[in-house]
């Protein structure tokens, strides 16, 4: 009997790495096709769900997840990001402000098809600071620019500490690829601990 359950927990395991593998190789070929905008982040997502559902490959574990930044000082309540694949090229980064953001979630890596200017998936805690840090203090708002005693340049302590007050929302998808939203709004602490259960 202990041999049987040895098995099947093997032949599960497997089976969930085989399905991991298959949704980053699906990622991979959907970051570069035309259902991909610049200025649609959700409707990428939701597309990539609708693609991954049509090859039986989209789970429960496959999340939308949105981010915003309304109280942020430094951008005026918008998400900066500085590695954005569509961003502008200032001193090593690519740096855009969004209204919000929407990424894909699974097994706790992120799919993001802003990111980068190729296809990666990394862990959200990687994601989160490749993404969302400055590489080096960054003149965000022009040289007289001040905020809760700070500035102008904003830095990657400034953006850590701002990053705690981002508000994330998570999604699921039903059968038909169709999103709903599956948890109030969460703090970063809070998104973390989720994104770990997911795994």
């Amino acid at each position: 009997m202990k041999k049987i359950i040895i098995i099947l927990a093997t032949i599960i395991s497997i089976s969930a790495l085989a399905s991991e593998s298959q949704v980053k190789k699906h990622f991979k070929s959907f970051y570069y096709s035309t259902e991909v905008n610049d200025r649609f982040c959700r409707k990428n997502v939701e597309n990539f769900a609708k693609h991954l559902n049509s090859k039986d490959l989209l789970d429960e574990d496959f999340k939308l997840i949105i981010i915003e930044a309304p109280g942020h000082p430094w951008t005026f309540g918008y998400l900066p990001a500085f590695k954005s694949r569509f961003g502008k090229y200032v001193e090593g980064m690519y740096h855009q402000n969004w209204t919000y953001h929407a990424i894909g979630l699974y097994k706790g890596k992120v799919y993001d098809f802003s990111f980068d200017k190729k296809p990666r998936v990394l862990k959200l805690t990687s994601y989160m600071d490749e993404m969302y840090l400055p590489l080096r203090p960054y003149l965000i708002n022009g040289e007289t620019f001040r905020t809760r005693g700070k500035g102008p340049y904003f830095t990657r302590a400034d953006a850590r500490e701002e990053r705690e007050d981002f508000d994330y929302k998570v999604y699921s998808f039903d059968s038909r690829a169709n999103s709903k939203v599956e948890s109030s709004t969460l703090n970063y602490k809070e998104f973390l601990k989720l994104s770990t259960a997911l795994k």
